[in-house]
C-alpha cells in the first residue's frame, strides 16, 4: 500500500483503540511509585513515535511489512504498554518488562474489545502480527540496553523512550522524577548535581536507531543539558541561602 495514505476504516480503528488503551492506563496503571515510568511517560513517548513515525515513511527505502494501520496499532500499542505496571526501581528492569509483556499478550488476546471487533474484522489474519509485534517493541525497552532493535517498530520505540525527557524541556522529569526512582533502587540519597553528571555520561553514549530520531535528539539534547545545568544551579543557591538564612537566625537567637 501506499505509506502516506491511510483508508477510513483504519484511521476509526486507531482512534478508537488509542482512547480504549488510554482508558484501560487510566483505571489499571495508578502507581505513584513511578514518578518517571508513568501513564505520562507511556502517552508522551507515544506521541514521539508518532512523529518519528511520519518521518520515516519519508525516508528511502522505507517499505510496510503490514498493512499501515496494522504497523501502527502495533506501535501503538507497544508503546502504550512499554512500563506498563513499573516498579520504580524496586526490582531489575528485566521484571518490569517481563509484567508489561503479561499484561499487554492478555489486553490483546483478551480485554480489548477494538482488538477483538473492529481490528480482527478488518485484519483478522494481522492478529499475530500485533501480538508478536507489540511483545517485541516492550522487550527492546529493557534497561541497561541488551536487546538491539529489529526493525523499524522496535527501533522508534527506542529512540522515542529516550527522546521523552529531552523534548518534554522539563529538567524535573530527571532532577526529581527520574532521581527519585534511582534513589530507591539503589537505597541511597542522590544530590540532584550527580544526578545531572550521571545524565550527561549517559546522554554522551545515547544510541540512535532511527534518522529522524537521531536528527530530534541533535536539536533538543543540547538546550535540555543546558536547562538541567540551570535548574542544579538553581536549587543549589536555593539550599545555600536557606542555610545561611537558618545561621544567621541562629546567631541572632543566639
Amino acid at each position: 500500500g501506499n505509506p502516506s495514505f491511510l483508508p477510513f476504516q483504519g484511521i476509526v480503528m486507531l482512534e478508537a483503540l488509542y482512547e480504549e488503551i488510554k482508558t484501560y492506563l487510566e483505571q489499571r496503571n495508578k502507581n505513584p511509585q513511578a514518578p518517571y515510568h508513568s501513564n505520562e511517560h507511556m502517552l508522551g513517548t507515544w506521541e514521539i513515535a508518532k512523529q518519528l513515525w511520519e518521518a520515516e515513511k519519508l525516508q528511502p527505502g522505507f517499505s510496510l511489512v503490514a498493512p499501515e494501520p496494522v504497523m501502527l496499532a502495533t506501535l501503538m500499542t507497544g508503546v502504550l504498554f512499554h512500563d506498563l505496571g513499573h516498579s520504580g526501581g524496586r526490582t531489575a528492569d528485566r521484571k518490569n518488562v517481563d509484567n508489561a509483556i503479561r499484561k499487554v499478550k492478555h489486553y490483546i488476546a483478551v480485554e480489548s474489545d477494538v482488538i477483538q471487533n473492529q481490528f480482527r474484522a478488518q485484519y483478522a489474519d494481522s492478529f499475530g502480527y500485533l501480538l508478536w509485534g507489540s511483545v517485541a517493541i516492550i522487550n527492546v525497552t529493557e534497561f541497561p540496553f541488551v536487546v538491539k532493535p529489529d526493525g523499524k517498530l522496535e527501533s522508534i520505540m527506542r529512540d522515542a523512550d529516550l527522546l521523552y525527557a529531552v523534548m518534554s524541556g522539563d529538567p524535573s522529569i530527571i532532577l526529581e522524577k527520574l532521581r527519585t526512582e534511582i534513589q530507591v533502587q539503589y537505597d541511597r540519597e542522590m544530590a540532584p548535581r550527580v544526578m545531572y553528571e550521571g545524565q550527561c555520561e549517559f546522554m554522551k553514549k545515547a544510541e540512535f536507531f532511527t534518522d529522524s530520531g537521531k536528527q530530534l535528539w541533535e536539536q533538543y539534547s543540547g538546550p535540555y543539558l543546558e536547562k538541567m545545568r540551570l535548574a542544579v544551579l538553581n536549587d543549589e543557591c536555593i539550599r545555600y541561602l536557606k542555610n545561611k538564612r537558618c545561621v544567621v537566625q541562629r546567631r541572632i537567637e543566639g
